[in-house]
């Protein structure tokens, strides 16, 4: 897309000598402070400077701007503005910090939408398990350290040498004649790293098209009219 170049048979001497803005670096600019224009546009200077041909603008640890705010996407317009005044290339990273899918933590304020694991032990949960997902899916916002739910129940038997030979599914309360295991769908807790929310279950497809709809929908409202530009 950005190489149009490339359909002419040779390489000229003076495209190598000085290459244009799409065939020189672009770093990965870290946003990670209060973010202003003033200051943006001089370090774009900068870059121009150094003989970059562009930037991702990359929201990082210590961005104090708010994460696709009006106040963030004013300042996106203004750097994709002063690239094409510099014959630039600016470029757009879709998350905040990484790795892509939590939408800066509003996609994953939705439970049901957070990333999942499936975990087994031999010893069962008994700080109030909620027992079927509508529980979690109807849970206040306001949740615990985690979220889980018992899917279901093993009698596993193994040999002296610690090796399963058999197993077979149990109820909840029947008790097993080997060893008993517990398997349970447990959601990912709140962290600072996804803003005070989770990663996002990037298996499920409604939580990546929301991720889509909340960012890159948001992006094309900005600056859609200067893609493939």
């Amino acid at each position: 897309m950005l190489y149009k170049k490339k359909t002419e048979k040779t390489l000229t001497s003076e495209l190598f000598k000085n290459p244009t803005s799409e065939y020189r670096a672009a770093p990965f600019w870290a946003w990670n402070c209060e973010l202003n224009a003033e200051l943006l546009k001089k370090e774009i200077e900068y870059m121009k400077e150094m003989g970059f041909g562009g930037f991702h603008m990359h929201p990082r640890v210590g961005m104090a701007t708010k994460y696709l705010s009006d106040d963030f996407m004013a300042l996106i317009r203004e750097c994709v503005e002063k690239a094409k005044s510099e014959d630039m290339l600016a470029y757009l990273y879709d998350e905040d910090k990484w790795p892509s899918g939590f939408a800066g933590g509003y996609n994953t304020k939705d439970v049901e939408k957070r990333q999942k694991i499936l975990f087994f032990t031999a010893e069962p949960y008994n700080d109030g398990t909620l027992t079927v997902p509508e529980d979690i899916a109807n849970a206040s916002k306001n949740l615990p350290a985690s979220k889980y739910y018992l899917l279901s129940c093993y009698d596993v038997m193994l040999n002296e040498n610690g090796s399963m030979t058999s197993y077979k599914r149990i109820g909840e309360g029947d008790e097993a004649h080997g060893k008993k295991w517990f398997a349970y769908m447990e959601y990912a807790s709140p962290t600072a790293w996804f803003n005070g929310e989770a990663y996002a279950d990037t298996l499920s497809k409604k939580a990546i098209d929301d991720f889509v709809k909340i960012t890159h929908d948001r992006y094309k409202e900005c600056v859609g009219d200067e893609f493939d530009k």
